[in-house]
């Protein structure tokens, strides 16, 4: 059968991602069940965080140029 590829590779990377982030909310319990993983998981949150405060900072700069333009075309409209 051909065909289907996207498909799976999609069902496989949401899969992934919700695998990722039940470790990510549950990461303090896990660590608790298993010690040995407790500093790796430690810094999983870490990076998860980072990443989460660059997303942001990028989004916020973004509303921001979108925001300045969209006052530009106003101020620049006739009438």
């Amino acid at each position: 059968v051909k065909g289907g590829g996207f498909r799976r590779g999609f069902i496989l990377a949401v899969i992934l991602f919700v695998i990722l982030a039940l470790i990510y909310i549950f990461s303090a319990k896990l660590a608790d069940m298993f010690p040995a993983a407790a500093s790796a998981l430690s810094t999983y949150v870490d990076w998860v965080n980072a990443l989460r405060q660059w997303v942001d900072s990028m989004l916020l700069g973004a509303v921001d140029k979108i925001t300045g333009l969209l006052s530009q075309m106003s101020a620049d409209k006739p009438g």
